[in-house]
């Protein structure tokens, strides 16, 4: 046999594909990881009021109380700062970004229970800006934190 001739691959049967499946396939339904506890309409409720007071209402104490110190920290240091409690003055041309989080701080009574005691932000303050994101934070935290607790209670994470 020479190497110029064509080689013969001899035929292998191979068997049809089988078909795909018809059947409709149902639509996964929430996965509780662990057993629901609690109410979330109270645990929320309690979060809203004192950052943390829902997880230690839902048996997490520890985390409970490091959230509530870590939102009062934040408020502490904001309010110290002079920082505003009702969203942003002046909005800067050009930078809508900045009156986004106007009024977010409705997510923690605390804020909410300062701005109503008559305390406003010190514009001329050289902590103003740096109060301002503080109490920012705490408030976005705080509903994280409202969010986190309704998870809890519903059984979606252990």
């Amino acid at each position: 046999m020479s190497d110029d001739a064509p080689r013969v691959v001899p035929a292998v049967a191979t068997e049809p594909a089988p078909e795909p499946a018809t059947e409709p396939v149902p639509e996964a339904a929430p996965v509780n990881l662990v057993e629901p506890r609690g109410n979330p309409w109270l645990a929320m409720a309690l979060s809203w009021l004192v950052p943390g007071l829902g997880h230690a209402y839902l048996g997490r104490w520890r985390r409970g109380l490091a959230f509530a110190l870590l939102v009062g920290m934040l408020i502490f240091v904001g309010l110290t700062l002079r920082g505003p409690l009702w969203g942003v003055e002046v909005a800067v041309p050009g930078q809508p970004g900045v009156s986004l989080p106007v009024n977010s701080q409705i997510f923690s009574l605390p804020l909410v229970a300062a701005g109503l005691s008559g305390y406003e932000g010190v514009v001329s303050y050289q902590g103003y800006e740096y109060g301002m994101t503080f109490l920012l934070t705490a408030s976005l935290f705080s509903l994280l934190l409202i969010l986190d607790a309704w998870d809890l209670s519903r059984g979606y994470k252990p």
